[in-house]
């Protein structure tokens, strides 16, 4: 049996490359002159609105249209512009073959999650989007949620994701916690640190093996790390 009785992740750059998503779109789109800033980085896990009144707000005024232009490219190719990170699919599938309790608790848009978990034939126990609750993270009460939906104390489970709110989702729910350092958020802001964290996925076998220990929280960052957005992602 695993030491933990189940593992939750984040999706957007944790599981799935988000910014190379943006990316796609925003290259098809004929919007990207210029490779994305450490800004953009962080926006594309955060709202995909702030981003278009980021990049060119202040040169078209009102970025409704562009923004609708980019939601609906993203629908209509949303299978191939969501790219799984290496090793994540399997990964979801060995922690199912060892007995654990898999799942994923995501702000996008909780349609858009089962789009996604039928599009790829994800084998999960649950499949969130925070919206279903009514609140996002880095509130607790989406991950609160799938602990009650699986019947497990918040202590018994693990979660993994790529942004300061996942971390302090985790924390006010008391959920054992890592950070995921290849999601990009370091490109936004360097000084982030976390005791728990990985650099790839293939590394997360390590990270809960049975002789793993919470640590208290020990964050260390130059940014605020309180983000949230009740507008999903897309």
């Amino acid at each position: 049996m695993p030491h933990f009785n189940a593992y939750l992740f984040d999706l957007d750059g944790t599981l799935i490359d988000t910014i190379k998503t943006f990316e796609t779109l925003m290259a098809d789109l004929g919007w990207l002159e210029t490779p994305l800033d450490p800004t953009e980085i962080f926006l594309c896990g955060v709202d995909s609105r702030a981003l278009i009144d980021y990049r060119f707000g202040r040169e078209v005024g009102d970025i409704g249209p562009m923004h609708a232009q980019l939601i609906k490219l993203y629908h209509d190719n949303m299978a191939d512009v969501t790219f799984f990170y290496p090793y994540a699919r399997e990964l979801l599938s060995s922690l199912r073959a060892r007995g654990a309790q898999v799942g994923i608790i995501s702000n996008k848009d909780h349609s858009l999650c089962m789009n996604l978990q039928e599009h790829f034939n994800l084998d999960l126990d649950i499949f969130l989007g925070s919206g279903i609750v009514g609140i996002k993270k880095p509130h607790p009460a989406p991950l609160l949620y799938a602990c009650r939906e699986l019947n497990r104390r918040p202590q018994d489970c693990f979660y993994l994701g790529d942004m300061p709110s996942d971390i302090e989702a985790a924390r006010y729910s008391c959920m054992p916690v890592g950070f995921a350092r290849y999601g990009g958020y370091l490109a936004f802001d360097k000084d982030f640190h976390f005791h728990r964290e990985i650099d790839k996925l293939e590394d997360f076998h390590e990270m809960v093996a049975p002789n793993y220990s919470p640590e208290p929280l020990n964050i260390a960052s130059t940014q605020s790390h309180a983000v949230m957005t009740q507008r999903p992602y897309f």
